[in-house]
C-alpha cells in the first residue's frame, strides 16, 4: 500500500463500521420497540432495521480479535466474519 499501511486501513475500516453500527443502532432499537424511526412514517422498515442491527452486531463481535502481530493473518481473521 502506498501512504497507508494495512494496520491503518484496518483501524480506519473498523472505526467506519463502528460509526455505521452506532448510527443504525438507535433506529433498530426504535424498530424493535415497534416505533417508527424519528422523522419517519414508514413502519414497514422495522423488521429490516432490526435484522440489520443484529447482523452488524454479530459481525462486530466476530471482528473483535486479539492481534497476533502478523498483520496479514490479522486482516484475514477480521475479514472472514466481516464478509460472512
Amino acid at each position: 500500500m502506498s501512504r497507508w499501511n494495512r494496520v491503518e486501513v484496518g483501524v480506519l475500516a473498523t472505526v467506519m463500521l463502528a460509526a455505521v453500527f452506532i448510527a443504525t443502532a438507535g433506529r433498530a432499537q426504535d424498530a424493535a420497540s415497534g416505533e417508527a424511526p424519528q422523522g419517519s412514517t414508514y413502519t414497514d422498515e422495522a423488521p429490516f432495521l432490526a435484522e440489520s442491527a443484529a447482523a452488524m452486531e454479530s459481525m462486530m463481535v466476530g471482528m473483535d480479535i486479539k492481534p497476533t502481530g502478523d498483520v496479514d493473518a490479522d486482516f484475514v481473521a477480521v475479514m472472514i466474519p466481516h464478509h460472512h
